[in-house]
């Protein structure tokens, strides 16, 4: 399983909200033309410790999944379509960047995300395990200022 988010400007995420075939055949054909492209961050297996690192320091929005489902009823991957609003990515960006990944990582340990069952839970052995999740947090802030700054709402599912 792995998280997934693509930026999309106000009235994309409009059409979005209101056509699942529209906004199917808009990633499927953004992820065909450019793996790279820099409206899309996969998080890859990271998403589930980035929810739960995030949620227990009290983030006002879900930064990795997204804050409401969308109103059609379908499927992605593991569950439904969901997406962060203009005015929401503002708030994930300011939370984001008010957490550097010390502080993120402050108190927590392997153990705790075992504990927790944070997916994929074969892979919190040690505190290097910490590595990944590190990296993809940096990404996930550069991700959401970019958002931020172009005035953009975001999808997000897991695969």
């Amino acid at each position: 399983m792995i998280g997934n988010l693509v930026r999309l400007t106000r009235v994309e995420l409009e059409t979005a909200l209101a056509d699942a075939d529209w906004v199917r055949e808009f990633v499927d054909s953004m992820l065909e033309e450019d793996e790279e492209d820099p409206r899309h961050l996969c998080v890859g297996k990271a998403w589930h410790a980035l929810g739960f690192l995030t949620g227990r320091l009290g983030f006002p929005v879900d930064v990795v999944c997204g804050e409401q489902e969308v109103p059609w009823d379908e499927e992605w991957g593991y569950g439904p379509l969901r997406y962060l609003t203009p005015e929401q990515v503002e708030v994930a960006d300011k939370a984001v960047r008010g957490v550097n990944v010390g502080e993120l990582l402050d108190g927590v340990s392997a153990g705790d995300l075992v504990a927790a069952e944070v997916y994929p839970v074969s892979v919190w052995e040690d505190e290097f395990s910490f590595e990944f999740v590190s990296a993809e947090y940096v990404r996930l802030g550069r991700f959401l200022r970019a958002a931020a700054w172009a005035g953009n709402g975001v999808i997000a599912w897991i695969d």
